[in-house]
């Protein structure tokens, strides 16, 4: 029953932290037959029509999560494409007056959503379309594995632990870190392929039941020679 799991072993690169992964039966037993537009608009009171693509980020604001590369990038796609699409920033922190602030002067505002904190991420992921982390550094990103059991594909920043969590192409987008143009066109790679977007979110969720599971990281963890 330990916090914190710290080893040089090759075998376990991948789990600083072990105990948060042992939450995932509440993301693998949600079920919600709840409409994505009943959803938001009965929870946060946001409408949510049919053809609107939902970006999600849970993260608290804090300077390394680098929100303003997610809202620089937002601002170079709707610049560019013209995209329907609905920001939902889950998350409480510091720097969320900056963030709301510089949204305002990329005149991205209208698309941007900041929910406060949500103790509910799976019913917020399980409606949404597409899930990004844009942190400078990143340990695990559990939100990145929280995300794959909920069917969603990711795009995450390069040279981060969070990477370590995505087949690039596969489950999800690895975009270079701190380039909002880069996460731009990984946005802009989804958005205009939906099925690659189911394709990735039922690739993601078989990669983290597979490598991520509980009882995967309990059988590596305990079989270690």
């Amino acid at each position: 029953y330990t916090d914190v799991f710290i080893s040089g072993q090759s075998k376990v690169r991948h789990f600083a932290t072990i105990k948060p992964f042992l939450n995932d039966a509440k993301f693998l037993l949600f079920e919600s037959t709840e409409p994505r537009a009943d959803y938001f608009q009965r929870v946060y009171r946001i409408q949510v029509d049919d053809d609107t693509t939902v970006i999600a980020m849970v993260a608290l604001f804090y300077s390394l999560k680098q929100h303003e590369v997610f809202i620089r990038a937002l601002a170079d796609l709707m610049r560019t494409g013209g995209y329907k699409v609905k920001v939902m920033l889950a998350g409480n922190g510091s720097t969320m007056g900056a963030i709301r602030q510089l949204a305002v002067r990329l005149n991205v505002a209208q698309h941007i959503h900041f929910l406060g904190f949500i103790d509910d991420p799976e019913a917020l992921l399980h409606h949404s379309d597409v899930h990004v982390l844009s942190s400078k550094i990143e340990t695990a990103g559990l939100v990145t594995a929280e995300a794959g059991l909920m069917k969603k594909p990711v795009i995450v920043p390069q040279n981060t632990g969070t990477a370590d969590l995505v087949v690039p192409g596969v489950t999800g987008l690895c975009f270079r870190n701190s380039d909002s143009r880069a996460l731009a066109a990984s946005l802009r790679t989804l958005l205009d392929n939906p099925k690659k977007r189911l394709d990735m979110g039922l690739a993601g969720y078989r990669h983290m039941r597979q490598h991520f599971s509980t009882e995967e990281i309990f059988k590596q963890t305990t079989n270690l020679s």
